[in-house]
């Protein structure tokens, strides 16, 4: 090698660069090259091969060799041959080297190193090789510089060609070694996500989601469609991470769950680190490019090298590459990390609401903590906890940078980052506090609205569709009112956010300017703007991320605090614990705080033995005792069938819940085995599925002793009966059976479970006499199914007919002692509590009717195949609607949005143009003209005032005045539709789905949207101006604008038809989640008992992990887009600055440096565009949903003839059936067949039937609640069809089997309409004899009648019987002369039975009485009976008729259920 031309290079030295007069001027020294360029990349991985060869070799083979195992060894061996070969080379005198030869050495190790870690990875990982790959990639860029050194030395051919040879083999090397190989994976790694089993330049670059978007793009998705995503979701393994990390912490600190959530994922977090650092580095690098080019392009003359503006052109391209590839690697990750953290916090939430106290969960505050915070948490956690450090290490790096181009005026600038920090810190918190009534308000309304949706029948019923209306509206407005206050804070903190740069341009160049004018030095030069633009774009970047992470951040971190709360709140004896595997919790020496012994688990309470020795049982501060004192100990050997009596109110029901130590308030000994129990609630549970899964649940499916259940639980004839066997599903909360069916239900699951207990709740009060008669018979009889499987049974019920043939029998009196126990036979003596109910001890009855099989459920409501909504299978789903858009934009009010607009335009406008005029006037101050200062600053500040003004304005405007008027009114038009539609659809469609209308898709209304059309009216205005700079810059830019905005077109085209479907999957999927939280806060009890907590924890992770799948797809899809953009804006900017060189003395300088400053933003700005765009149009699936829900739900059939009645209609009560034939649907079969009776005013008629004869379906009928498809109904002789169905239950009056109480206080609940005075509310409830009990209840020294009527009723504040009588009390009130009544008496004893008897002839004795029942010595002095079978009307007459004539159906029905009744 010459060694003039090494000197004169200074190829010995470390460079890095060689002198000007050297192989042009434009390159690397050959000792830099070969020792940083070769040396140091192979001795790092050299390093770290060892140890990923000794992690693999404990590994087993789950790969088979194939061609491609073959090539890749025989290509590193090639490599390691040319390696050996150009060793050889450098060891010639002429060419030796010790640096060179030192480097060819380590190359050759490395193909050694190759061999064996190719080899290991092949055999023995499921994807490429990272750490190969990633060596051969950085390698080959380098090994290019070297390569073309040697060519360029020109006495160095063979080196320079062995060099190329080398190049060329470890580039087919990087190829072989970046194929993937799923299909040669053994076992079930094949199985694997695709993500998992991809290499890094699939990873990189997204490809293993190029299948899914082409799918999406070709057809509708559906969830099975979508490819399996990271093992690193899985939710038992995010369960399990964040349970153990947050229960090794100290949970009392006030962030205690943010810090346990990081520390778990923790490992996670620390991946981030290298792609954040790296795209801070390379967005640094942008100002000394942009500086280089306009230089280049100011000096044109012959000593400006062209190789220079060639490595100009590599450099933005390396750059603006590694910026995009970078920023979709560290995006993916962070978004990745948010969806882990969002399955496990929705996980540890579900796991503690299965742990708690039933009674702290009657706010449904898991579904509001699961539906709005993690939700939230996962959108912006990550502003704090990832996007904070590096912002602040580029605001510092470039803040230093700006000081060395503006010298001392830099301070500005700091002063402007303290500030707006400081700012920014005080909005946090008003923005945490803000959201945190905001998201309160929000819980209060979708709690208050899932309750009242999940009594929808009950609430049309009763009438009161109109006024829940209005309470959930006036909710709604409350809410959107306490929203305002939240973005108020959000609007000021999104100026003070965008502010700063616009203040920061006019101060820095103002005062650099100044400072100039006054000390007389050099004003500012084009080629100072232009870099100090960049700086200033460089430092606003990270200064908005920091201004954007302190409020998001403080706000994720209150909804951290918010679920902190709700995993720290336990009952006051302790939480319950989870049951696992049927194995309680509990030990000796564990006393609550209120003195509960929880004993040790003996043999003999796991054969289904129950000891209570001295326990009280109670649910509140004011009723600790409300169970006192018991004192029991049921034997299974001895005691099969136990039954509870006692009067209304007594405490039953918690005696039932004490023994299961649900209670909060316990007190003594008590020895059962809860996780061994089978529980009935007085209210049934029923999840909806089907009634197979109802029964079976989580028991193991045995088909012959299923069929023995469903038999003796009278359910065969039923099942048979439906259109789909027990393969119907019943809705949510099993709206489509009838309450009878869904007590036996509740029953069949406790008999099939054979658990050793079983304990029920009130289960036969919904059964007529006969239907009774052979459900105890089969169960819990002496030759039932209970007695046969030996379970020991706790059995509480008013029907004291059963009470000869308990076992044992325990009787409470009203304050809750149990005052008598022992046999029928012993009690039944005078002077004993048993005595006294008069129960006769008669033989079994065996009259069953053979003719009247057991019917068509009331409840069915028409086909049940209609289980959740179905997804729109349509090209909607795939392309949108514009449709959409102007229902949107007709929501937020069109001519706001053009003012909004407008504002939008005055800000980007006057920003374009500020650059611009910065330009004209540096040029003015490099061609000598006289200064102007202030023409030339004033009309600077004017466009900077203009700018500031649109911005803030904009924001203001549609966040404050647009967006709560837009809210509104999606509320009112989705709850329209709920209210309105008739209860046959109602019926097919799940709560939890449409609570998912009121949450889920509300949320992205009122906080995602807003946000989406904010960025993408700005991000617009923004790409717009950047590029009509950038075509006046290079008029040949222009030229490709077209094929640019048609490229993004059909980008946007092919993305949007997968990530829309995605969002509507993501939203779809979020709802049976939903409907699973929300049964199983109604059924907590239950599961617990049951001891199924860890398969309801297993069903939430799968449908969590359901849910996750298209949220994570959703993500990682748009991480692809934002690459996608990003290499679009490389393309550009590489365009441009090619145009730039080839055109150099045609350009203008300054123009030049504007549009490569504002590329630099067009990267963020492009990326925001179309992310956010496609944010919106994802999130318009929700608008979508919300328009098709509004105007395709049906509503109830509408008057024929819109007529109001009269204001005291009706005012004598006669009611006309005249033929009436019926249906739930159009085109349904008949439940009501020409059905005809007449009854005169003040005339009452007893409807009775078998369960399921069309009882409930005569009584929907006069309410319209039902298709009416032939025949009139007339009352006062004014023909139903001609009013509205509201308008007629409005005045009728009605009392419901199920008692009907809302979330409110007690005047609300009993006087809906506020129209009544407090002493008549009080005489009402005092004629049921309730008053005394709700002044008791409500608390104080002797409250008044105002202070009672104020106290809030919750689930646990009455009784089940004290509920019924509450509602007779809201009847009392209700004008009207026609009374239904839907079995009012089922849930209460025979005293209150008689009281409620009594008040109902005594106050009703005017009224026209329509009344369902099953307890048939109630009807001996009404005026006519119905006796009704499958829909239609099979008898007719007086009582006293029909009990003459010994074969009519009512008399072989009474006479089958008085042999025993209550009242004998």
């Amino acid at each position: 090698m010459d060694s003039t031309k090494i000197i004169l290079c200074g190829d010995e030295s470390l460079g890095p660069t060689i002198g000007k007069d050297c192989r042009g001027g434009f390159d690397f020294t050959v000792q830099f090259e070969e020792l940083v360029l070769a040396s140091l990349p192979t001795a790092i991985f050299l390093l770290l091969a060892p140890f990923r060869a000794l992690a693999l070799l404990r590994r087993r083979i789950i790969a088979r060799r194939n061609s491609i195992y073959v090539s890749k060894l025989v290509t590193i061996a090639a490599y390691t041959g040319l390696q050996l070969a150009l060793l050889a080379q450098w060891a010639q005198p002429a060419l030796r080297s010790s640096v060179s030869i030192a480097s060819t050495v380590l190359s050759l190790v490395s193909g050694l190193s190759l061999a064996l870690l190719s080899h290991l990875e092949h055999e023995k990982s499921i994807r490429p090789s990272f750490i190969i790959a990633f060596y051969l990639i950085f390698t080959v860029f380098l090994d290019i510089a070297r390569t073309r050194t040697q060519w360029l030395l020109k006495d160095a051919d063979g080196v320079a060609a062995t060099l190329t040879a080398s190049l060329a083999v470890k580039i087919a090397l990087l190829t072989l070694e970046t194929v993937e190989k799923r299909r040669l994976l053994v076992g079930g790694y094949h199985e694997y996500p695709p993500e998992s089993t991809s290499g890094p330049f699939s990873r990189g670059f997204f490809l293993w989601l190029n299948s899914l978007l082409l799918s999406g793009f070709g057809k509708v998705l559906s969830v099975a469609d979508l490819p399996s995503i990271s093992e690193k979701l899985d939710s038992l393994v995010l369960a399990k991470d964040l349970s153990a990390s947050w229960d090794s912490c100290n949970q009392k600190k006030r962030h205690a769950l943010a810090f346990a959530t990081v520390l778990a994922f923790r490992w996670e977090v620390l991946l981030i680190v290298f792609p954040k650092l790296a795209y801070v580095a390379l967005s640094l690098s942008q100002p000394f490019l942009i500086q280089e080019a306009v230089s280049f392009v100011q000096n044109t003359g012959a000593g400006n090298n062209n190789d220079v503006g060639y490595g100009l052109i590599g450099a933005f391209a390396l750059v603006y590459t590694g910026l995009a590839i970078t920023m979709g690697w560290s995006s993916h990750l962070t978004y990745r990390l948010m969806t882990m953290m969002r399955g496990g916090l929705i996980s540890i939430i579900y796991q503690k609401m299965l742990r708690t106290q039933v009674t702290k969960l009657n706010d449904s505050a898991a579904v509001t903590l699961m539906g709005t915070d993690v939700q939230r948490i996962a959108e912006t956690f990550h502003y704090l906890l990832v996007e904070t450090v590096p912002a602040f290490i580029q605001l510092g790096i470039a803040t230093y940078l700006l000081y060395l181009q503006l010298g001392a005026v830099f301070v500005v600038l700091l002063i402007l980052s303290i500030a707006g920090t400081l700012l920014s810190g005080q909005i946090a918190d008003k923005v945490s506090k803000n959201q945190k009534t905001w998201l309160e308000a929000i819980q209060t309304r979708i709690n208050f609205t899932s309750e009242i949706l999940g009594s929808m029948k009950n609430v049309k019923m009763l009438g009161l569709t109109g006024h829940m209306f209005n309470l959930i509206q006036n909710l709604r407005d409350d809410e959107i009112e306490k929203s305002k206050k939240y973005r108020q804070v959000q609007a000021y903190y999104i100026s003070i956010v965008n502010v700063p740069e616009i203040v920061a341009r006019l101060l820095l160049f103002g005062a650099y300017a100044i400072v100039a004018h006054i000390n007389g030095t050099d004003s500012l030069s084009v080629s100072q703007a232009i870099s100090s633009l960049a700086l200033i774009t460089l430092v606003s970047k990270p200064l908005s991320d920091i201004l954007v992470a302190i409020p998001q951040g403080w706000s994720a971190l209150g909804c951290f605090y918010r679920i902190q709360t709700f995993l720290n709140d336990s009952p006051q004896q302790g939480e319950q614990g989870v049951l696992e595997g049927g194995n309680a919790i509990s030990g000796d020496g564990n006393n609550g705080a209120d003195g509960i012994e929880l004993g040790s688990l003996r043999p003999d309470v796991q054969r289904g033995n129950i000891t209570l020795e001295n326990a009280s049982f109670g649910w509140s501060q004011s009723s600790r005792n409300l169970v006192s004192e018991a004192t029991v100990r049921i034997d299974s050997s001895e005691t099969g069938l136990t039954i509870l009596t006692g009067p209304v109110g007594c405490g039953k029901s918690t005696f039932l819940k004490g023994i299961l130590r649900e209670t909060p308030y316990c007190t003594g000994h008590t020895d059962a085995l809860s996780s061994l129990s089978a529980f009935c609630d007085q209210t049934p549970w029923i999840i909806s599925g089907s009634i197979r899964s109802n029964i079976v649940a989580e028991s193991e499916y045995d088909e012959v002793w299923y069929q023995s259940v469903v038999k003796a639980c009278a359910l065969d004839i039923d099942v048979n009966r439906f259109p789909q066997g027990d393969s119907t599903v019943v809705g949510s909360k099993g709206v489509k059976l009838s309450g009878g069916q869904k007590q036996r239900i509740s029953i069949a699951r406790a008999v099939y479970s054979r658990k050793p207990i079983a304990i029920l709740d009130d289960v036969l009060s919904g059964l007529d006499a006969v239907t009774e008669e052979a459900v105890f018979r089969g169960v819990f009889g002496a030759n039932g199914l209970f007695k046969k499987i030996g379970t020991t049974v706790v059995l509480a019920t008013h029907s004291i007919k059963r009470l000869p043939e308990a076992d044992l029998i325990l009787a409470m009196d009203e304050s809750g002692k149990i005052i008598e126990q022992g046999k029928f036979s012993d009690l039944n003596v005078p002077g004993r509590y048993i005595h006294s109910l008069k129960v006769s001890h008669l033989p079994p009855s065996t009259a069953v009717d053979q003719e009247s099989p057991l019917g068509h459920e009331d409840g069915n409501t028409g086909p049940e195949d209609a289980t959740t909504e179905t997804q729109d299978q349509d090209s909607s789903r795939r392309t949108g609607d514009w449709a959409t858009y102007k229902y949107y934009a007709a929501a937020l009010g069109r001519s706001e949005l053009l003012v909004f607009v407008a504002l939008v335009t005055l800000n980007e406008a006057a920003g374009g143009i500020q650059t611009v005029w910065l330009n004209w006037w540096a040029q003015s101050n490099e061609r000598g003209d006289p200064p102007r200062l202030g023409y030339w600053l004033g009309v600077f500040a004017s466009f900077s005032a203009a700018e500031a003004i649109g911005l803030v304005a904009s924001i203001a405007y549609l966040y404050i005045d647009i967006t709560p008027n837009g809210g509104r009114h999606l509320h009112s038009s989705i709850l329209k539709a709920a209210l309105n539609a008739p209860m046959s659809f109602l019926a097919k469609i799940e709560t939890g789905v449409l609570v998912n209308r009121f949450s889920q898709d509300l949320r992205l209304s009122d906080m995602t949207l807003p946000s989406a059309t904010t960025n993408i009216a700005f991000q617009l205005g923004q790409c717009i101006v950047a590029t009509v700079l950038a075509a006046t810059a290079v008029g040949y830019f222009a030229a490709v604008l077209p094929l640019v905005i048609f490229v993004l077109y059909l980008i946007q085209r092919f993305y949007l038809r997968t990530s829309r479907q995605l969002r509507l999957l993501e939203l779809e999927t979020s709802a049976p989640l939903f409907s699973h939280f929300i049964e199983s806060l109604g059924g907590l009890v239950t599961i617990r008992a049951f001891g199924w907590t860890r398969e309801y924890t297993n069903k939430t992770n799968k449908l969590l992990d359901q849910s996750q799948k298209p949220f994570y797809l959703l993500l990682c899809i748009q991480r692809w887009l934002v690459l996608v953009l990003d290499l679009v804006v490389a393309g550009l900017a590489v365009l441009l600055v090619g145009l730039a060189v080839a055109l150099r003395s045609k350009i203008n300088p300054g123009f030049l440096g504007i549009a490569l400053v504002q590329l630099t933003s067009l990267s963020h700005a492009l990326t925001a565009l179309v992310q956010f765009w496609t944010l919106l149009e994802t999130s318009l699936g929700a608008i979508a949903r919300i328009k098709d829900f509004s105007e395709t739900t049906p509503a109830e059939a509408s008057a024929e003839e819109l007529n109001e009645p009269p204001s005291n209609w009706p005012n004598q009560g006669t009611l006309d059936f005249e033929s009436v034939s019926a249906s739930y649907e159009n085109d349904g079969p008949l439940i009501l067949k020409d059905v005809s009776f007449r009854l005169k005013g003040g005339q009452k008629v007893g409807i009775i039937g078998r369960t399921g004869s069309g009882k409930s379906s005569t009584v929907q009928a006069i309410l319209q609640m039902i298709n009416i498809k032939g025949g009139r109904i007339l009352i006062d002789g004014v023909d139903l069809a001609t009013l509205t169905g509201s308008v007629v239950r409005e005045h009728v009056i009605t009392l419901t089997q199920d008692p009907f109480l809302f979330p409110a206080s007690i005047r609300s609940n009993i006087d809906p309409l506020g129209a009544l005075d407090d002493n008549k509310i009080a005489a009402a409830l005092d004629k049921v004899k309730l008053w005394t009990v709700l002044r008791e209840k409500a608390g104080g020294h002797d409250p008044d009648a105002k202070a009672v009527l104020d106290t809030s009723i919750d689930a646990d504040f009455l009784s089940h019987g004290q509920r019924q009588l509450f509602c007779l009390a809201r009847a009392l009130l209700k004008p009207g002369k026609v009374l239904i009544l839907d079995e009012p008496t089922s849930s209460v004893d025979a005293k209150t039975d008689a009281q409620m008897q009594e008040v109902i002839r005594n106050e009703f004795k005017d009224h026209t009485i329509i009344m369902i029942a099953h307890r048939l010595s109630s009807l001996l002095d009404f005026d006519h009976i119905l006796v009704l079978d499958q829909g239609s009307l099979v008898e007719t007459g007086h009582p006293t008729e029909l009990l003459s004539n010994p074969s009519s159906r009512f008399a072989k029905m009474y006479h089958g259920s008085t042999g025993r009744s209550r009242e004998v």
